[in-house]
Formats: C-alpha cells, sequence, structure tokens
C-alpha cells in the first residue's frame, strides 16, 4: 500500500529508518514538515494532536539520521 505525499509516493516505511538513502530521509523530512504546517502546531483535534506528536518525534530521528553530530 502507497500513500500519495504530493510530489513523491511512499511506500510502508522500512521498520529501520537506516534502510532509506539520504535522498529518502530528505524528502520524508520534507513532506512530514509540510504537512506539520499545513495542520498547525498544535492540530485541531486529538488525532492532529497525536500525528504532530508522532511527526516531531520522527523528525527528531530524521534530523540526526541527516546531521550527525
Amino acid at each position: 500500500m502507497q500513500q500519495a505525499t504530493g510530489h513523491h509516493t511512499f511506500g510502508a516505511l522500512p521498520g529501520n529508518l537506516q534502510e532509506l538513502t539520504t535522498e529518502q530521509l530528505a524528502e520524508l523530512t520534507d513532506y512530514l514538515e509540510r504537512r506539520l504546517r499545513v495542520m498547525g502546531a498544535d492540530g485541531d483535534c486529538a488525532y492532529e494532536r497525536a500525528l504532530t506528536t508522532v511527526y516531531h518525534q520522527l523528525l527528531d530521528t530524521l534530523h540526526e539520521r541527516l546531521h550527525p553530530t
């Protein structure tokens, strides 16, 4: 099952982000950041608030992968 995300289509995410290329990590990061802007900082409902929490956690992980210290 694939989910359309605008310009790109992502299949099911691998259980391990290590399997994604740098380009895929950057595309996923861009997508999640766009979704957060659309939903707003806190979301309008419980579902969106839950998604923003998960998106922020995933973005933290993606940023660590893209920009290791």
